[in-house]
C-alpha cells in the first residue's frame, strides 16, 4: 500500500463507506482490517472511481456493463475488483458488476496488499458477482466486443487528444450518445475537467448536464501528492452538438497543447483551479492570482508576494454567450482564460530573456 506523505483530514465519505462494507461482512478478520485502513487517504484512490460511476448508474439495475476506456495505472488498481463498491453505493449487495477495463499504453495492474482482502470480500459475499477483465484494442472493437446495447457507461479519466481522433472512433462515440450510452469523464479540478470537455465539443460532442462533485477523493491542493489528486470532479457526456465535426488538426492540436500547459504552470504556483474565471466590471478574475483588465489589456498575476503586471495585445473578447449547451460558455471562458495565460507566459519569457541580455 502507497504510504501515506501527508496530514489532511479524514475523508468522512470513504469512512462511511467501509464501515458498509464492514457492516455486511460476516468475517471478523475483514471486519478488523477494514477498520485499520478506512482512515488512510489513499483509501480515496479505491473509492473514487466507484463513487463516480455509482452516480451515473440506476440503483435499479441487476446488472450493470462498464468499460473503463484508456485506463490508467489507477484507474486498475488490484484487476478493478475494488469497484465491487459500486454495490454498497447502490445499496444493492446482490448486484451483478462487469467491468472491463481497457489499459492505455499497456499500463499495468497495480496490485496492493489489500488485494487478498477485496478477493475475500467479493468470493465470499458477492458469489462472484463482480467480474473485470482486461481488454485491448480500439474504441470501437472495445464497444463492438461488449455489445453497445449491453454497454450502460464509458469511463475516462483524464482523457486525451488521441483518445477519438480517428473517423472511426468519433462516429462509434457519436453512436455510442445517440443509444443513450453514458460516456463519464472525470478530472482533479472543475478547470482541467471543462478543458477535457473542450476537446470532445470539438468532436461535436458536450453535455445538457452539470459538473458533479464527487465526495469520494482526496482534493488537488498544493502540497498534497499527486497520487491523491484524484477524480474530484465529473461530466456525463450525452448530447451531440455536432453531426459531422472535424477531427483535430495540427493548428488545434497545437493551442489544445498550449492550453495543458498553461493548467501545468498554474498547479506549479499553486492557482486555485476550482474557480472558473469571472467578469466584473472592466476586469476578468481568470485564477485566484491572476486577472485581465479589458479596457487597459493589462494582465497581473501575484505569486509568493511579487506582482507582474505585462500588456497584451490583440486579445479576444471575454465569451458572454453560450455557444451551445449552457455549460459551453463555462467551457469557452475557461480556454480563454487558459489561452491568455499562455499568453502571459510566452511575455514574461520574453521580456527575462531581453533584460539578461541588456544586463549582459
Amino acid at each position: 500500500m502507497m504510504k501515506r506523505t501527508h496530514k489532511k483530514e479524514h475523508n468522512i465519505s470513504v469512512i462511511k463507506l467501509f464501515d458498509d462494507v464492514a457492516k455486511h461482512c460476516k468475517s471478523k478478520r475483514a471486519k478488523v482490517v477494514l477498520k485499520n485502513i478506512i482512515k488512510r487517504p489513499e483509501m480515496a484512490l479505491l473509492t473514487s472511481m466507484s463513487g463516480v460511476l455509482s452516480h451515473y448508474l440506476d440503483v435499479k439495475q441487476d446488472e450493470v456493463n462498464i468499460l473503463v476506456y484508456q485506463a490508467k495505472n489507477k484507474d486498475i488498481i488490484d484487476h478493478g475488483r475494488w469497484l465491487v463498491l459500486i454495490a454498497y453505493l447502490l445499496k444493492n449487495p446482490d448486484l451483478s458488476i462487469n467491468v472491463w477495463l481497457n489499459p492505455v499504453n499497456d499500463s499495468e495492474d497495480d496490485v496492493t496488499n489489500l488485494r487478498p482482502l477485496v478477493d475475500f470480500i467479493i468470493d465470499n459475499f458477492h458469489q462472484g458477482k463482480v467480474k473485470t477483465h482486461l481488454v485491448k484494442g480500439s474504441f470501437k472493437e472495445l464497444v463492438d466486443h461488449i455489445g453497445m446495447d449491453k454497454l450502460d457507461l464509458i469511463y475516462n479519466h483524464n482523457p486525451t487528444i488521441q483518445d477519438h481522433n480517428t473517423f472511426e472512433s468519433r462516429e462509434s462515440l457519436h453512436q455510442c450518445i445517440k443509444n443513450g450510452v453514458r460516456y463519464v469523464i472525470a478530472e482533479s479540478t472543475p478547470v482541467t475537467l471543462l478543458f477535457k470537455l473542450a476537446i470532445f465539443e470539438v468532436w461535436g460532442i458536450s453535455t445538457s448536464d452539470g459538473i458533479y462533485n464527487n465526495p469520494y477523493f482526496v482534493t488537488l491542493q498544493k502540497g498534497v501528492s499527486s497520487q491523491y489528486r484524484y477524480m474530484g470532479h465529473a461530466i456525463s457526456l450525452d448530447t451531440i452538438i455536432d453531426e459531422q465535426p472535424e477531427l483535430i488538426d495540427a493548428d488545434t492540436h497545437s493551442l489544445l497543447d498550449t492550453m495543458a500547459n498553461s493548467i501545468i504552470q498554474c498547479v506549479n504556483v499553486g492557482e486555485n483551479l476550482h474557480q472558473t474565471p469571472k467578469k466584473a466590471g472592466s476586469i476578468v478574475n481568470i485564477f485566484s492570482n491572476a486577472e485581465f483588465n479589458t479596457h487597459t489589456n493589462v494582465f497581473k498575476c501575484s505569486h509568493s508576494g511579487d506582482t507582474v503586471t505585462i500588456k497584451l495585445d490583440d486579445v479576444a473578447d471575454f465569451p458572454s454567450e453560450a455557444p451551445t449547451t449552457e455549460i459551453s460558455l463555462d467551457v469557452a471562458r475557461v480556454s480563454w482564460g487558459l489561452v491568455i495565460y499562455a499568453r502571459y507566459l510566452t511575455e514574461l519569457s520574453r521580456v527575462k530573456t531581453l533584460r539578461k541580455k541588456a544586463v549582459v
